[in-house]
């Protein structure tokens, strides 16, 4: 494990990494959380439907702290495939998903997911079979700040003589 020195180290180096590894250690530094969270009814035999989405604004990064998937019922899972991407491609692991992933009394699954300035995640699923009368649900949680090194940390950079 990287220590606080070491990333501000990196961060001034301009590893995005780096500062979105400081902004996560540090939460008080939030530019702005999001939640964003839809439901669908995704057509039988259906490809890749995207049920929710959210795209990082320019000149932030962000991070991805938690993911909700369900169904109305308990059913519906053998039913639907769901996927969770950056860009279009998916998730190491939450890339073919076919059970709850958080519920709504303890909330989202908790993940952490960098991601960089005009990243697009999305929770999109799929209907294989022939129902039609199934509900998809898929929620993005987590929070955007600056592309720079946390104001509080400039002291300390300075201390390492600027890296």
């Amino acid at each position: 494990m990287p220590t606080l020195k070491d990333l501000v180290g990196r961060a001034m180096h301009g590893s995005a990494l780096a500062v979105t590894q400081l902004h996560a250690m540090m939460p008080a530094m939030i530019h702005e959380r999001f939640f964003e969270a839809n439901y669908i009814n995704p057509a039988p035999n259906s490809a890749n439907t995207r049920i929710v989405s959210v795209t990082v604004p320019h000149g932030l990064l962000g991070v991805l702290e938690g993911i909700l998937v369900l169904t109305a019922t308990r059913v519906d899972f053998d039913s639907l495939v769901f996927q969770v991407r950056v860009n279009g491609a998916p998730i190491l692991g939450y890339d073919s998903l076919q059970g709850p992933m958080g519920d709504t009394i303890t909330g989202p699954y908790p993940v952490f997911v960098p991601l960089n300035s005009q990243s697009v995640v999305d929770v999109v699923v799929r209907n294989p079979t022939l129902g039609s009368f199934v509900f998809a649900t898929g929620a993005l949680l987590g929070r955007f700040f600056p592309d720079t090194l946390p104001h509080e940390l400039h002291a300390l950079a300075a201390t390492r003589g600027g890296g």
